[in-house]
């Protein structure tokens, strides 16, 4: 295969995780979710970077959050790919939505990830997300923030 060949094979191969990485965790699937990452991965929600972490605890960490919402929908484009030996980097683009009947909480912002190619195909080895704006209606609460206090009347 020629290089151009097998540049656009790898975009695309790099482009699905992401698509595997939204419907994984929109539906809740473990396994979808899993897949997308190698063994140990690097996360930084906005929070403070998790290093070294094992895939299945980062699986159980983000499935703990998106299921405390009924549906959620993640839209990731624009992705902007570069290569770098055996690894990649990708900034794509995110709009989130994290919808329950009594609330919403929704952000838009950009994924900076760093993937590897593994014996399985690309994977994902360090998650970071940058938020740029962030809406909550209703009682939603956006993960890491304090519950308002109730104020007794």
């Amino acid at each position: 295969m020629d290089s151009n060949s097998q540049t656009i094979q790898n975009h695309w191969a790099i482009t699905d995780v992401l698509s595997r990485y939204a419907r994984g965790i929109d539906r809740k699937d473990p396994v979808l979710y899993r897949s997308c990452f190698s063994n140990e991965v690097d996360v930084d929600m906005g929070r403070g970077l998790q290093s070294g972490l094992s895939a299945d605890d980062w699986v159980g960490q983000a499935l703990a959050v998106v299921g405390r919402y009924e549906a959620t929908q993640h839209l990731i484009s624009n992705h902007m790919i570069s290569f770098e030996s055996e690894d990649a980097r990708c900034r794509a683009e995110v709009q989130a939505q994290h919808w329950n009947p009594s609330g919403a909480w929704k952000i838009g912002g950009h994924y900076d990830n760093r993937l590897i190619k593994t014996e399985f195909g690309w994977r994902i080895q360090r998650l970071t997300l940058q938020i740029r704006w962030s809406e909550t209606t209703g009682d939603a609460i956006a993960p890491g923030r304090p519950r308002p206090a109730v104020r007794p009347d």
